[in-house]
């Protein structure tokens, strides 16, 4: 769609993330933000992480809302507050589809290994903490399955929850 990256900004928190802390804590690759940043000196980023995203209004942002600090799966809701969405798109997979997309996976990202089981508990934690945390804020949700091997349809189903936020 032809206003994702103009009229509408597309963040990929990460790497945002990542560019905005990696010479404070010298910091080689993204994956090493679970490992070398302490949950506070994390929580303290985030805070100018997100005054500096606020600018880039209206927007998507593709997050992980539950993630991997350490060996914790973490959820940061004063973040959640921050960010204020109007809606929530909560994309999953089949647990084995994950699973073996990060054993396929060639780039340099280290992952912890996760079991299928544990990728789908982690899955249906996070489902339940978005919703929870939507239902707080006032936000909407959405659920989406993630299509493997359908890019198009997954675009298609992106661009239309889109369209009913800028409606």
């Amino acid at each position: 769609d032809s206003r994702i990256g103009t009229s509408i900004h597309v963040v990929e928190f990460g790497d945002y993330l990542f560019k905005t802390i990696m010479n404070k804590f010298d910091l080689q690759s993204r994956d090493e933000i679970k490992s070398k940043v302490s949950p506070d000196d994390l929580s303290r980023s985030l805070d100018e992480v997100l005054e500096n995203m606020h600018s880039l209004t209206p927007g998507l942002l593709n997050t992980h809302v539950m993630y991997r600090q350490g060996k914790s799966l973490v959820v940061n809701p004063q973040a959640e507050r921050k960010i204020n969405p109007v809606t929530y798109l909560y994309v999953w997979s089949d647990p084995e589809q994950i699973y073996a997309w990060r054993r396929q996976d060639d780039t340099k990202r280290t992952r912890p290994n996760e079991t299928v089981d544990e990728i789908a508990f982690h899955q249906e934690l996070a489902q339940q903490a978005v919703a929870t945390i939507a239902q707080t804020l006032g936000s909407s949700m959405r659920n989406m399955y993630n299509f493997p091997g359908n890019d198009s349809k997954n675009i298609d189903i992106i661009c239309e929850e889109i369209d009913g936020l800028l409606q």
